[in-house]
């Protein structure tokens, strides 16, 4: 007898989290990075927040939660460049729609597990996501905002799952990064980002459900506006580089460079609008 699709579905978010390929990861992490590279200007992170980064790459053996907002559907592959850059030796876990991946079922070989709604499904989300931070080196990534939510959203809201895990992880620590996508003065978008404080679990701070979703909130939207604030200098000097992706004017502008008297030996800044401008 066939089972209806509610029955799949709830059958997939019960299912026990399988160890990812770590073939396809490695694949999916190229293509990913040639991805970003092919789209964007280049990475760029906080300089306190990279001494953030490489300080929680000396913790080799715990397991982690890291938690971003959401402003974007690139964030999953800013995810994937800084898992494979800073946790190389850790197993990442990606809690995602169960319905949504029934549907795309390669990702589960990805390390994503299927989540339903309602409070049936918060209960098993919880048992699945304690489950994977209990085996060694293994990393969870939520976005615990839940939506695409601007950057310049405020106050900043979280669902009360971040915390339900919170409260209840042992031996982790927990790592907010904020992220932000800003067309500055090339063609194409720049990725921001800062991490704040790490902190460890269990916290006497935040034994609560409550405490913690207040902890994940406040956290992200500091590190939110310590960015915003970089982000709105358009300084590439107040940046660390992560990764440099694409140069170039492209466009009309490109175009004129390349047809005008001695246009293929001008320096590389011409790719800035507003020099080009200056020079005409």
């Amino acid at each position: 007898m066939r089972r209806e699709p509610a029955d799949v579905t709830s059958s997939l978010a019960k299912a026990p989290v399988p160890v990812p390929s770590q073939r396809l990861v490695r694949y999916f992490t190229r293509y990913s990075r040639w991805y970003l590279k092919r789209h964007f200007h280049g990475v760029r992170v906080l300089p306190s927040g990279m001494q953030r980064l490489l300080e929680s790459t000396q913790v080799s053996t715990a397991s982690g939660i890291v938690f971003l907002n959401h402003p974007s559907w690139w964030d999953p592959l800013v995810g994937v460049l800084l898992a494979s850059r800073f946790f190389a030796e850790h197993t990442h876990y990606v809690p995602m729609d169960a319905k949504m991946l029934e549907h795309y079922g390669f990702f589960r070989r990805l390390g994503f597990y299927g989540v339903t709604l309602g409070s049936r499904g918060a209960k098993e989300f919880l048992t699945r996501s304690l489950e994977i931070l209990s085996r060694p080196q293994s990393m969870i990534w939520l976005t615990p905002q839940g939506r695409f939510v601007d950057v310049r959203e405020r106050p900043l809201q979280v669902k009360r799952g971040i915390g339900h895990i919170m409260s209840q992880a042992k031996a982790s620590f927990v790592l907010p990064i904020a992220v932000e996508y800003a067309f500055w003065n090339h063609r194409l978008p720049e990725i921001l980002l800062h991490v704040g404080d790490v902190r460890w679990l269990p916290d006497d701070g935040m034994a609560s459900e409550s405490a913690c979703c207040e902890y994940a909130a406040q956290s992200l939207e500091k590190a939110q506006d310590e960015l915003a604030d970089a982000a709105i200098r358009r300084n590439e000097a107040d940046f660390d580089p992560l990764m440099e992706g694409r140069t170039g004017t492209g466009g009309v502008y490109g175009w004129w460079e390349r047809i005008r008297p001695g246009g293929h030996s001008r320096k590389q800044t011409t790719e800035n609008t507003t020099s080009m401008e200056n020079h005409s």
